[in-house]
């Protein structure tokens, strides 16, 4: 019988723990995109009339949508990152933080600002410390916004081996009109 076949009371310790930690990480993965499937979808339709949104392509090819309160707040922004790596891979992320959940938006009239900084331990004991940024100048009369997010990352391996990872900062901007996003971006 193959190692594959064999029933998890019966592989060793570690390949235990790493399935055990590889099924955690897709529950938790699958039952985000749930949920944000269900705002994504819901959202439009279920936000009152005291918000608005503001859309746009990003220099990465992805799409960045901004919700404002009427007074020109901004409530929540989502979007997605990618950061290349010293050792030739890349990381990517999907942001999607509202004011003061998880992280504290910084906003001084039209310009906002906001980093989240986090760590999380991945599969064999890689531990990612993440850092994303926004910086934003909303229009006046806010039926337009631009500016730059960033995403960097280390990696630190158990033996001590560093990657770090840097997008640089990505240029976007956003209006009232929800952008055409080419195929081959969206994917």
């Amino acid at each position: 019988m193959d190692l594959e076949s064999q029933p998890l009371e019966r592989r060793p310790p570690a390949t235990r723990r790493a399935i055990r930690t590889a099924r955690l990480v897709r529950f938790v993965f699958y039952g985000g995109a749930v949920a944000l499937g269900a705002v994504a979808l819901l959202g439009p339709r279920s936000a009152d009339r005291s918000t608005r949104r503001l859309a746009g392509p990003t220099a990465q090819g992805r799409v960045i949508e901004l919700v404002l309160a009427r007074d020109g707040e901004v409530r929540a922004f989502s979007t997605e990152l990618s950061a290349r790596c010293l050792l030739g891979q890349s990381y990517g992320i999907t942001w999607t933080p509202a004011d003061r959940a998880p992280i504290r938006f910084q906003q001084n009239g039209r310009v906002l600002q906001a980093i989240e900084q986090y760590d999380r331990v991945f599969p064999g004991g890689i531990v990612g410390h993440i850092t994303a940024r926004i910086r934003a100048t909303l229009a006046s009369g806010a039926g337009a916004a631009s500016g730059t997010l960033r995403l960097t990352a280390r990696f630190t391996y158990p033996e001590g081996k560093h990657n770090d990872c840097d997008s640089g900062d990505v240029r976007w901007r956003a209006g009232r009109r929800l952008p055409r996003v080419p195929p081959s971006a969206a994917s």
